[in-house]
């Protein structure tokens, strides 16, 4: 919904009937808030709200200037300001991207050629001919020019998010239920030429495998079976906690997002490290050591995790707040064994580019910035037992954060690198790549990126993996006097092939069949 309101007007927002902005919420009261307009731009005065009126993210005490991109929360209902002629979403129509279409659940979403699109009821065909038309429940947007044109669908019921590329995505306002399927084909060779009808099939089965196709229910995957079943993360989630973060933010979480604040992050990240560096090399502390125990030091540093995957997702939390969009699920994910927290940022994915990066590079950056505090904390204390426990704490934190850094795992820094680079896939299409051309078979896909990216994320593995070797030789001695030699030897040799297989996982099946193909031959 938009109001719009033009020069020297008053507009009036609440809950009673008569407002120019009437939001049938409890948390609005009746008479809300007031916004004025005038040659010197727009102001909003919260008129004795019961739950109060905030202006990015600060509470209303007064009068307050609104600017284009200003939020403004009424009750537990969050507005957004946008320039005259401009889309509910400024930023992301300044980069070329489109309105998000919502079509909510019992409702088709209808766009003719010519005039406006509208929302109709979803109606049965009564002549059996099979008309197509994406199920109700959903959103769809195009990205700005920066991702490419890119379309994103999500499902408004379990937040699924799909990405197609712009020639599919052109393809999304023919799925209204008034084609059928010879006329989609035909429709979709006049928008795309001979590759329509290809594309097209494609697009369908795309989307009711995922059951975003009216009438079909979507296809299950596959139960995981034998040792795969050990390794498949089971989730155990909730969606009760979508407002925590945006509470959270409202209540002080909004300064972190200042100017002034990131500069005193961003110093206490860097001079952090050089700390933590000093302190590794200097041999101030040792890793999974506390007070002379190996085992409190791995008991501090279990606990030490458990706490920073929690600040680090409650940060992805907060940053996608900023943004005025609330977090889909969170919970607990088990993997193997080992628990982790984890929260939903789905929502991300309808912001433009930039939004999406700083969602994304929230969670290390939290991980750099306790570690950092951490390490500062543990170099200007005196040698005993509660350094010992902030050197572990540290650790934990960039231990954490260098994992999700890592481009072979599906986790922040990949999902960085795929958004910066607009490909989609990334990893899976590198590494077929990658594999291709070490086994001989030669090259299928000309993008140079997909090297690029290969080779990078295999350098990084082998750095990764040195350093592991290396921090585990510094304190291979001190483990020694707690433990039998020979334990701690063969710990480390499965310590080094454990940091190893992904270096092993991308080297030695292509080399192997390169093996097999000289040998045949």
């Amino acid at each position: 919904m938009r109001v719009a309101v033009g020069d020297d007007d008053e507009l009036t927002i609440g809950r009673a009937a008569g407002n120019s902005l009437r939001l049938e919420d409890p948390s609005v009261s009746r008479r809300h808030a007031r916004v004025v307009t005038g040659p010197q731009g727009a102001w909003i005065e919260d008129i004795a709200a019961t739950h109060g009126t905030y202006v990015d993210g600060v509470r209303l005490d007064g009068v307050a200037s609104l600017r284009p991109g200003s939020q403004v929360q009424v009750g537990d209902l969050v507005l957004q300001v946008e320039r005259a002629g401009g889309g509910a979403e400024t930023e992301g129509f300044e980069e070329g991207g489109g309105h998000t279409v919502v079509v909510p659940v019992g409702a088709s979403l209808m766009i003719p050629s010519i005039g406006e699109a509208h929302v109709e009821p979803a109606v049965e065909v009564s002549d059996g001919a099979v008309r197509p038309r994406l199920r109700s429940g959903h959103r769809f947007k195009q990205l700005g020019a920066t991702d490419g044109g890119r379309w994103v669908v999500q499902d408004l019921e379990n937040g699924i998010v799909v990405q197609l590329e712009d020639v599919d995505g052109a393809l999304l306002p023919l799925l209204d239920g008034a084609l059928t399927v010879p006329e989609l084909v035909t429709a979709a060779e006049a928008k795309l030429g001979p590759l329509g009808p290809g594309r097209l099939a494609r697009l369908l089965a795309d989307l009711g495998e995922r059951g975003l196709l009216a009438g079909i229910a979507g296809q299950e995957p596959p139960a995981p079976t034998g040792w795969r079943r050990w390794i498949t993360p089971r989730e155990l989630a909730t969606r009760r906690l979508a407002g925590t973060f945006e509470a959270a933010y409202r209540r002080g979480g909004w300064v972190l997002f200042t100017r002034p604040a990131l500069w005193v992050l961003g110093v206490v990240a860097v001079g952090g490290f050089a700390a933590e560096l000093a302190l590794i090399g200097f041999r101030y502390g040792s890793p999974l050591i506390v007070a002379s125990h190996l085992g409190l030091g791995g008991l501090v540093f279990l606990l030490a995790r458990a706490l920073l995957v929690i600040c680090h997702e409650s940060a992805h939390g907060l940053a996608l707040a900023a943004y005025g969009r609330r977090v889909g699920r969170a919970g607990l994910r088990l993997i193997l064994i080992f628990p982790f927290v984890f929260v939903e940022t789905t929502e991300a994915w309808f912001e433009p580019r930039r939004r999406r990066l700083t969602v994304t590079a929230a969670g290390p950056a939290c991980d750099f910035v306790l570690g950092g505090a951490l390490a500062l904390g543990c170099l200007v204390l005196p040698a005993g037992t509660v350094r010992d426990i902030l050197f572990q704490a540290a650790f934990a934190a960039y231990v954490g954060a260098f994992m999700n850094l890592n481009p072979f795992l599906d986790r922040d820094g990949y999902q960085l690198l795929v958004d910066a680079t607009g490909r989609p896939q990334l990893r899976h299409r590198a590494r077929a790549e990658f594999a291709r051309r070490l086994s001989g078979r030669g090259a299928s896909d000309t993008d140079p990126a997909l090297r690029r990216f290969a080779l990078a994320a295999l350098g990084w593995a082998v750095v990764i993996g040195l350093a592991a070797v290396f921090i585990s030789l510094q304190y291979a001695d001190v483990a020694r006097a707690y433990l039998p030699a020979t334990l701690i030897d063969a710990l480390l040799v499965t310590a080094w092939l454990v940091v190893f297989i992904p270096v092993m996982a991308t080297l030695l099946p292509p080399l192997v069949a390169r093996a097999r193909g000289r040998g045949v031959a």
